[in-house]
């Protein structure tokens, strides 16, 4: 059956088109469903590349001194952040290896923050979140992430009488 007029209407972007079969008929006129498609999200751009890089490891540190000791042990499976020092938006996102070591590599030069991800029950000996500079060399600094176990914590040290 030919549409006797037809209308097409813009919305949010989306062209919806009607059509009138022109019947004079009171009987209610069946219409075809409308897919209103969602619009495409934009990703966010890409890190700019450059040579730098930015390396470092996750310990637990046992002895609670935020310096990482021969007898501690790296954690792997840790989720460790890097951000833009500017937006705070996450450029990227990284677990440590088996080794508790974690790399960002291709890293454009500018001031960067890198968060560690705090593991359940455990708290930071040292901070969990540091700023640095990848310079246009390409040269950065390791950052080491301390955290020891909370439950450790809340352990009283046994008295001596």
């Amino acid at each position: 059956m030919k549409c006797a007029s037809a209308r097409t209407v813009l919305l949010l972007g989306v062209a919806l088109s009607s059509c009138s079969r022109g019947s004079a008929s009171k009987e209610p006129q069946k219409s075809a469903p409308v897919t209103i498609a969602e619009p495409a999200q934009q990703a966010p751009p890409p890190r700019p590349e450059g040579k730098g890089q930015i390396v470092g490891f996750v310990f637990n540190d046992t002895n609670r001194n935020g310096a990482f000791d021969k007898s501690e042990t790296r954690m792997p499976g840790q989720t460790v952040m890097l951000v833009d020092s500017q937006t705070g938006g996450t450029l990227e996102s990284v677990s440590t290896d088996a080794d508790g070591r974690f790399r960002f590599e291709k890293i454009a030069p500018g001031p960067y923050r890198v968060t560690l991800k705090m593991p359940e029950t455990f708290e930071r000996t040292r901070d969990n979140s540091f700023v640095l500079t990848v310079k246009p060399d390409g040269s950065s600094s390791e950052v080491q992430f301390g955290v020891a176990s909370s439950a450790a914590a809340a352990t009283p040290a046994p008295r001596r009488p």
